[in-house]
């Protein structure tokens, strides 16, 4: 498999980036100039073809389209949605062929601090990932230092959906793959009354036990797990929607003000307002947002009927 491989050390440059959305059917035919454009879909199907090769882009995907490919894409109507980012490396980088299950010896034998990200990849935590993108697209003028600030940020995001293809690539120890199975079972049980008993009890561990294998292999108590994907909730329904945050609090899974508003200055540093203010605005090639990330049912019709936010100008 093909993989941009570069190093850790330096930032990428930021170049563009924005967020398309079209309900119509589309095409496009192009050859890409000098630098790299990612790809990550929200909703829908996306059809790329790249140097010959086919991909079906879906939510939750992070395609990497090279320099100077050949690429020709399309998508049959109904909905879709993604966000594209070009950058170019700074440091010495590589297109390299990677053996699957090889990643970890092929770093290994460079002998130096480089991250691998694959032409297609999954992108997990999508939400978390579309704030970031909503920093990362959102224009300061004023701001001296936003281009070092933009090429740290798209850093981050290269670097976090490589983090999960390197995962995905390794042979996972008995500890990951149970917590993996602890955190796959929390986001999909997520609700206000969620609780470490609730946690503990279904997978038959004592609290104690939990906690500790927990922080071993994610750095972090349950209890800051949870709270940090309510947040993540919060922080994307801030982004994408004119929900109040009262009801932002029902939607992300909090069970009173208090609780919200204290978890989110802990976790975000900012007041929900201020970073409605802050990350609210970015460049579209269409006004229209759409939904296509794992909230609740409930959350998704409402705001799939809501107008977004208006780009700041």
């Amino acid at each position: 498999m093909k993989c941009f491989v570069s190093s850790t050390d330096i930032p990428v440059i930021f170049r563009t980036g924005g967020k398309f959305t079209t309900d119509s059917s589309w095409e496009f035919d192009k050859v890409c100039g000098d630098t790299y454009e990612l790809i990550i879909g929200i909703k829908g199907l996306l059809f790329v073809t790249i140097d010959g090769t086919s991909y079906a882009v879906r939510p939750d995907n992070a395609l990497l389209i090279p320099p100077q490919a050949v690429v020709q894409g399309s998508s049959d109507g109904g909905g879709l949605s993604f966000l594209w980012l070009r950058f170019c490396p700074k440091a010495h980088s590589e297109y390299a062929d990677i053996k699957r299950g090889r990643v970890k010896q092929y770093m290994e034998n460079q002998g130096c601090h480089l991250f691998a990200l694959p032409t297609f990849s999954l992108a997990k935590n999508i939400e978390r990932l579309i704030v970031m993108c909503h920093t990362l697209l959102t224009d300061y003028p004023s701001d001296a230092f936003q281009s070092e600030e933009q090429n740290l940020t798209m850093m981050y995001i290269l670097l976090k959906i490589s983090s999960q293809f390197y995962e995905k690539d390794q042979q996972a120890l008995p500890g990951e793959v149970r917590t993996r199975r602890i955190k796959t079972w929390i986001l999909e049980h997520m609700c206000a009354d969620l609780s470490v008993d609730d946690v503990s009890t279904q997978f038959g561990l004592s609290q104690q036990y939990l906690s500790r294998i927990f922080r071993e292999f994610e750095g972090k108590t349950v209890f800051q797990y949870i709270n940090e994907q309510r947040t993540a909730v919060a922080q994307y329904l801030l982004c994408e929607t004119h929900l109040s945050v009262k009801e932002i609090i029902g939607y992300s899974y909090f069970q009173n003000e208090r609780q919200f508003l204290l978890q989110f200055k802990k976790v975000t540093g900012m007041t929900p307002s201020k970073f409605r203010e802050a990350f609210g605005g970015i460049h579209r090639m269409n006004p229209q947002i759409d939904m296509g990330v794992p909230l609740s049912r409930r959350a998704k019709a409402l705001v799939s009927q809501l107008e977004t936010l208006p780009d700041r100008g």
